[in-house]
């Protein structure tokens, strides 16, 4: 990205497309893994399509810049609700749908993390989440390896666990004859969608907003 495209941002995996896979796509609708990948390839393709003939600059352009902005903090405020369910800080409740989940350990680290993280971007440090997310796991670590702290849901596994060999078995494995099924249209334009909006939500905090 910062060599050839010559745009030097970080990049990452979705994890929210791995949820939408496993959960969605093959546990939910019934789809084999293998076609789940037929899936991901197609909308893979065409999204690249999309790019290549600048269809996606012109989708961009097309839409208000109140609705890009809009986007970018739809998606926040998503994973930021998963965080603090995660944390333990918002739980269900079947009357409100959400409620205050108290104080305890999980909420505690939480805010200890997530105040570690403020300072370090208030102090303009260069890296400063990449350096505060890794303080922070080594501390929780460090926490739940001495059992300093038990925390609800989560654990390590042993020190030897940690670093594995990749395992390739699902290399290839691909459906490649589902990708020209009708049934793959809805999982792929679903992919596709998903991904449209967010590089949205990207470009548009890249480019800055005014």
């Amino acid at each position: 990205m910062g060599v050839w495209a010559k745009l030097p941002f970080a990049l990452a995996p979705g994890m929210g497309i791995n949820s939408f896979f496993a959960f969605s796509l093959v546990l939910g609708s019934g789809l084999s893994w293998q076609t789940a990948l037929a899936a991901v390839f197609l909308s893979g393709v065409i999204f690249v399509l999309l790019s290549v003939f600048k269809i996606r600059q012109l989708i961009y352009d097309m839409i208000p810049q109140s609705l890009r902005i809009a986007i970018g903090v739809g998606i926040g405020l998503f994973i930021a609700h998963i965080g603090l369910q995660w944390s333990g800080i918002v739980v269900d409740n079947p009357a409100t749908l959400v409620q205050f989940g108290g104080i305890h350990s999980n909420t505690l680290f939480f805010l200890f993390s997530i105040s570690f993280l403020g300072f370090l971007l208030h102090r303009k440090v260069v890296g400063a989440l990449l350096i505060g997310i890794v303080c922070n796991v080594l501390v929780l670590f460090v926490l739940t390896q001495t059992n300093m702290v038990v925390f609800d849901g989560v654990s390590f596994p042993e020190i030897k666990n940690l670093v594995a060999l990749p395992d390739f078995s699902g290399f290839l494995q691909m459906d490649i004859g589902s990708v020209l099924t009708i049934g793959i249209i809805l999982p792929a334009f679903t992919l596709l969608f998903t991904d449209l909006f967010d590089s949205i939500a990207t470009l548009t905090k890249t480019r800055g907003v005014h």
